[in-house]
């Protein structure tokens, strides 16, 4: 009789998470360590799943702009990865609460995490411990991250005014004649300005040179135009720069920017902002484009095919939608939205229930044959009905998450309930009330005259007469 090792049948699915920084990295060294390791453990590397970040930077990107992590993550909360192979802990990530997150997960779906590199202690089931390694990745992440800006301040490729000469650390930066004049009566006219309104009008002067104030800012706070690096409290003479002032004339200039520097900041703010959401033109249907002006004047949006009479302050827009949205929030009829929204989940809830049931009745049968035929040499049908387990196995994993991320809209709708209770739209914070904005709006259009909002819950907002224009 043929016998069957019904441990080997549940083969462990492994997968390998490899990240460089930068093209000049090599990954094959992350690669290779894996390969050992799967070597020593009689592994075949064609069964291993392989996840590569090439050329992405754990410190300049957050995990869920990483693809093949965020294809790693999907994969280890279906519940399909029994073991992580990855050199270090850095290469997971920089950050110390994404790697928190991280463990969280690899915990709640029981992964078994091999670090590669010999020198990285062992991954901890306690998560306070493993919680605690994760500091030194962003340590040295940040440590990394403040050599390369060092290094990019001390040797930038391309600076305005100046033409740079040779190659990495060996490059000399030359005034170039018509642009450094330019700069050098910009820097000396700031340290004569007498009033916020002549360092405005200072800035409005050189806006061509600049093309934005924002620009015209930095020059004059970068202390490398006197031939200096800012180092902590210290300068330290770049000798390789030919100043186009001196550190006492960059000095002055940063007492100016100091004594009025809010006015200044209002004024770029004016000139500079986007609305609170990029309204739309009432004749054309497509999205209007803004304009910025002169510094302390507000931008405007206009009609990008040019329908001349369609165009609107952003200042007067944004009070328009936040005068709006006030009256809106009021008018909702919380207990209506809240009753549909909560029987639509509900009924979702049960319909996930009632399949998870039918899933786990399917699971236990499977079970009880798989038991059955253990020691017979039915060794095929024993291999199909062990892969149906697991598959069935994934699907409940992910009716769980389903039911999850229900309770957590059902938690969302009474948060949204209290916040519409206390009527806090007064008080919100712009990035708040472009949130709400977009929860109860759709799009707005410009027309001549007025402001037509396009609202997502029209058939809860209370109130025959209540108007869906504003006069702009």
């Amino acid at each position: 009789m043929d016998y069957i090792d019904v441990k080997k049948l549940y083969t462990q699915n492994i997968v390998l998470y490899c990240r460089v920084s930068t093209a000049e990295q090599d990954i094959l060294k992350q690669i290779t360590l894996a390969e050992i390791y799967l070597s020593q453990n009689d592994i075949t590397t064609d069964t291993v799943k392989r996840f590569i970040d090439d050329n992405v930077s754990a410190n300049k990107l957050a995990a869920k702009d990483r693809p093949e992590f965020q294809k790693l993550l999907t994969e280890i909360m279906s519940g399909t990865v029994d073991t992580l192979l990855v050199q270090s802990r850095d290469r997971l990530a920089r950050n110390f609460y994404e790697y928190v997150e991280l463990v969280k997960k690899l915990h709640q779906f029981k992964v078994k995490v091999v670090f590669t590199d010999p020198g990285q202690p062992l991954f901890s089931q306690v998560l306070a411990i493993e919680s605690l390694y994760g500091i030194f990745p962003q340590f040295d992440g940040r440590t990394i991250a403040r050599r390369t800006q060092q290094t990019r301040l001390r040797y930038p490729n391309a600076i305005l005014g100046f033409d740079v000469i040779g190659k990495r650390n060996e490059k000399r930066y030359i005034p170039h004649q018509e642009k450094a004049n330019e700069l050098k009566s910009f820097f000396y006219s700031v340290i004569d300005s007498q009033s916020p309104e002549n360092l405005i009008e200072l800035f409005i002067k050189h806006r061509k040179f600049f093309k934005n104030p924002e620009k015209a800012l930095k020059c004059l706070q970068n202390p490398f135009y006197s031939g200096h690096l800012q180092y902590q409290d210290e300068y330290i003479p770049l000798l390789y720069v030919e100043p186009l002032i001196s550190l006492e004339e960059y000095l002055k200039i940063q007492r100016v920017l100091a004594k009025y520097e809010q006015e200044l900041q209002n004024a770029i703010a004016s000139s500079t902002n986007n609305g609170i959401n990029t309204p739309i033109c009432h004749i054309c249907k497509k999205p209007m484009h803004f304009r910025p002006t002169e510094l302390g004047k507000s931008g405007y949006y206009v009609c990008s095919k040019k329908h001349p009479k369609i165009q609107i302050e952003v200042r007067l827009f944004n009070q328009l939608i936040t005068n709006h949205l006030t009256d809106v929030l009021e008018r909702i009829q919380v207990k209506e939205l809240k009753k549909d929204v909560c029987n639509y989940l509900f009924q979702l809830e049960k319909h996930y229930k009632q399949e998870l049931a039918f899933l786990q009745n399917q699971l236990n049968t499977t079970h009880r044959e798989v038991t059955d035929l253990i020691g017979s040499n039915k060794t095929t049908t024993l291999k199909q009905l062990i892969e149906q387990g697991k598959s069935i196995e994934k699907a409940m994993i992910k009716l769980d998450m389903l039911l999850e991320k229900i309770g957590q809209a059902q938690s969302g709708i009474d948060r949204f309930v209290s916040i519409v209770k206390q009527r806090v739209t007064d008080e919100l914070q712009n990035y708040q009330i472009e949130y709400v904005f977009a929860l109860l709006f759709s799009k707005v259009e410009v027309s001549t005259d007025a402001l037509i909002y396009h609202t997502t819950f029209s058939n809860y907002i209370e109130g025959n007469d209540f108007s869906n224009e504003d006069s702009a």
